[in-house]
């Protein structure tokens, strides 16, 4: 399979199953909702590439983190 058809796939997967409430969800404990916006990238990053990790196994990494990075934008 293509990265293109792959890329497809994931996006399509991502858009049905990452709100942005459903990644927030119990990721931050109350005395963490005053995080900087830094700090709570990175712990909405880790969780959208483990959910993605978990769906679709063996991803080059650097491939999913830099799709990771893009639609991250799109969601906050």
């Amino acid at each position: 399979m293509q990265k293109k058809q792959i890329l497809k796939i994931i996006r399509k997967w991502c858009d049905e199953n990452m709100t942005k409430d459903f990644i927030d969800k119990g990721l931050f404990a109350e005395d963490e909702a005053d995080f900087s916006e830094e700090a709570k990238y990175f712990k909405r990053f880790e969780r959208m590439k483990e959910m993605i990790s978990n769906r679709f196994m063996n991803l080059e990494e650097d491939y999913l983190n830099r799709f990771i990075d893009e639609y991250y934008q799109e969601v906050f």
